[in-house]
């Protein structure tokens, strides 16, 4: 099943390159003008991924990032700027974005660096359900132990 990237850009020009360059690598996409049309459909379904630039009227990446983490802490967002800084990367880092990646970049650096990203979700779920196995397993030590010796002595 093909994972899904929803995009957000106040420049549909960048929308139209991103669109084209994301459906070519095989995602699903889809495009949003303003933060806010994102927000409200985040409500009814939820994307693998978001791609936000930084700078955007009324409501900044940022803040789209605090906003979609307060409703899904598990939402990955990717903020992607043509003005990058260290201070501005820092602060969209502790908003919980995942990732900041200055424009222009290159097509394989937007591939890897969204796949790593996705990758990471999945091997974090992974090993969530291995604990969660492994407790269980655990803590049912005694009853196999027990049904072992019991086992031992009616086979002898």
């Amino acid at each position: 099943m093909k994972q899904t990237v929803w995009v957000v850009d106040d420049e549909q020009t960048v929308l139209d390159v991103l669109e084209a360059l994301l459906t070519k690598m095989g995602y699903r996409v889809r495009c949003f003008n303003k933060p806010e049309d994102l927000l409200n459909e985040y409500q009814l379904t939820r994307p693998d991924i978001v791609i936000a630039d930084l700078r955007m009227p009324h409501i900044s990446g940022v803040e789209l990032t605090r906003q979609l983490r307060e409703h899904d802490p598990e939402a990955l967002v990717v903020i992607l700027t043509g003005y990058p800084s260290v201070e501005d990367a820092v602060e969209a880092i502790q908003a919980g974005a995942v990732d900041f990646i200055a424009k222009p970049c290159r097509a394989e650096e937007l591939e890897v660096r969204i796949q790593n990203t996705l990758d990471n979700k999945l091997l974090k779920s992974r090993l969530g359900r291995n604990r969660v196995l492994a407790l269980a397993l655990a803590e049912t030590l005694p009853i196999w132990v027990i049904l072992g010796m019991l086992a031992a002595r009616f086979i002898r």
